[in-house]
């Protein structure tokens, strides 16, 4: 039985909690976990179970901005849209 200590989804690293044989238990384990950690159950090549957890991220680290190319007066500027100033 053997499974990654880390996972990586989406960016984001998950670290092994446990490793099951039987899902049921996997999955009675992730729901406990569920109420304070972002929790991944992954199935290993060899069948076995395993939960992952990370802890929940309430604001996110680098709000995104959207940008868009403006030409003005056959200038270009980039415009922030977010905030309506020229950079």
């Amino acid at each position: 039985m053997t499974a990654e200590k880390w996972k990586i989804l989406g960016g984001r690293v998950f670290k092994l909690v446990d490793i099951f044989e039987d899902p049921i238990e996997a999955i009675e384990l992730a729901k406990e976990i569920k109420q304070e950690k972002q929790v991944f159950l992954h199935r290993t090549d060899n069948g076995v179970w395993a939960v992952y957890w990370r802890n929940k991220e309430e604001i996110p680290r680098c709000p995104s901005k959207l940008y868009s190319v403006a030409q003005e007066n056959s200038s270009r500027s980039i415009i922030d849209t977010s905030s309506n100033q020229d950079i």
